[in-house]
């Protein structure tokens, strides 16, 4: 993980997700996201999506950790 090439704040996009997580699959991503295991991007044009760094400095500081931390306990 190169957390070198992620900023302290701000949006990043997939590339760096990619070189910070090590996985080149956005569908992994996706499904991380979906199972509340990583933190969920944010779509802000058609053909762009970003994530917040902190949340994925977060993440990155405790995976397993964070799915439990970061996940939503709401009752529905």
């Amino acid at each position: 993980m190169f957390h070198r090439d992620l900023p302290i704040e701000g949006k990043i996009r997939f590339q760096t997700i990619k070189r910070v997580t090590g996985t080149e699959s956005r569908s992994t991503i996706w499904r991380w996201e979906q199972a509340g295991k990583f933190p969920k991007s944010t779509r802000i044009t058609p053909r762009m999506t970003v994530w917040d760094a902190a949340e994925v400095r977060e993440w990155l500081a405790d995976p397993v950790g964070w799915a439990k931390n970061g996940a939503s306990t709401e009752v529905l």
